[in-house]
């Protein structure tokens, strides 16, 4: 890896950092059967557990942003992994209010990925393959869910949930320190500030600072919003797909995982296709559109499964989910980054992911409550499917600001 160009070893550093932190992020959602049982509530309660990691991570990109500069982005994401090594041997009593508080940790966790990434690969990633850069590196989100899908419900049948989420603490501690190597020469241009770090986390200012950056160009802001659509079936797909396989269609755990692996299996490798599909047509904005529409189907497909289809045919739609329901993240992220002003990488990374982020909050909430409303998992499926194609109107107009010079 020392012989690799630089901005190769700080895709690598970014790429392990963000495989962990999905790893953490999805070792409740794909367990969620076990762990509400274990902790005496049902199994729809899950989109509780996923709201709470939501929330947390929302909690650090409102004021987390301020310890790039400090601290630099890779000890940043390096504190982020001890952080959700803690918050899984938090939930190791079994009880639910530690659960929620271990889901907590594990969003805080979670939090630092989006923009210390953003802002290591904004700096040190060629131009021509941005789109691919970024989009490479947010397939560590998918590899990291589908290991999840694949690891830990097998973990549960042979050892029980304890174990496997003592593996996870294991992994995530561990990834904090093989990126050690690399953190001087990548955080090299952190800039240690005065004053309290504390007042700082605190300070309105601080808070409010990343909405002004995107509120100053108007292009960035309407791409901003796009996000919360988008984040809402995906949010819906990775919090409840295991569940609904599980609880709601019969298949056993492992099978149900399984299934949910492929489909992420196939996401990471859709994330690096669609990056090099935008760096080929040269506009992120269009590369979106298409992403939208194929969320919308996305949804309209995971509401198929509950028509009582062969195993066969759940691991197909499984694959055609991952391939144009959980592809967007990367490309989104690096046209964010092109449309930043100069130095302003991460605090606009990270207002953005908030608005994203509001998507993962309150769609698996609302998804929990409609779920004996409407008719189960299927009926919340079809009925947030038209969700993206707000999005699609949106990036329209955002195509027509951006080549009108707006």
């Amino acid at each position: 890896m020392s012989r690799a160009p630089k901005w190769a070893r700080a895709l690598g550093v970014t790429l392990l950092m963000q495989v962990t932190s999905t790893f953490l992020a999805q070792a409740m959602p794909v367990i969620a059967p076990t762990l509400t049982a274990a902790a005496g509530v049902p199994p729809e309660n899950i989109g509780a557990l996923s709201s709470i990691i939501s929330l947390g991570t929302l909690w650090f990109l409102a004021s987390g942003h301020v310890l790039l500069p400090r601290w630099g982005a890779v000890r940043v994401l390096q504190v982020g992994s001890v952080l959700g090594a803690v918050g899984v041997l938090v939930g190791l009593t079994g009880s639910w209010p530690a659960m929620m508080a271990a889901a907590l940790l594990l969003g805080l966790a979670y939090g630092p990925a989006p923009p210390a990434g953003s802002d290591i690969l904004m700096r040190h990633s060629p131009r021509s393959r941005r789109a691919l850069i970024f989009s490479t590196k947010q397939a560590g989100a998918p590899f990291g869910s589908a290991v999840a899908g694949l690891v830990l419900p097998g973990l549960v049948a042979a050892a029980g949930w304890r174990w496997a989420l003592v593996v996870t603490a294991v992994v995530s501690a561990a990834s904090a320190f093989m990126v050690e190597p690399w953190r001087r020469e990548i955080d090299s241009e952190r800039q240690p500030a005065g004053g309290s770090l504390l007042l700082e986390l605190l300070s309105i200012r601080t808070a409010i600072l990343p909405f002004r950056v995107i509120a100053s160009s108007r292009p960035l802001l309407w791409l901003a919003g796009t996000g919360f659509s988008f984040a809402c079936v995906q949010g819906c797909i990775f919090s409840f797909y295991v569940t609904y396989l599980n609880a709601g269609l019969g298949l056993s755990l492992t099978a149900a995982g399984t299934a949910f692996a492929l489909l992420q299996a196939i996401g990471m490798v859709a994330r690096i296709a669609m990056g090099f599909l935008a760096d080929r047509l040269g506009s992120g904005v269009q590369a979106l559109i298409y992403l939208g529409l194929g969320s919308c189907l996305a949804s309209v497909l995971a509401a198929a499964l509950g028509l009582d289809l062969p195993w066969p045919a759940v691991l197909a739609i499984s694959a055609v989910v991952g391939l144009i329901g959980v592809s967007w993240n990367g490309v989104f992220l690096a046209e964010v980054a092109r449309l930043a002003p100069e130095g302003r990488v991460s605090e606009v990374t990270s207002g953005t992911i908030l608005l994203t982020f509001l998507g993962y909050v309150v769609a698996p909430a609302a998804f929990t409550a409609a779920i004996p409303v409407i008719g189960g998992y299927g009926a919340c499926f079809l009925a947030i499917a038209g969700l993206p194609l707000i999005s699609v109107a949106v990036l329209l107009r955002v195509k027509r600001m951006i080549g009108a010079g707006g």
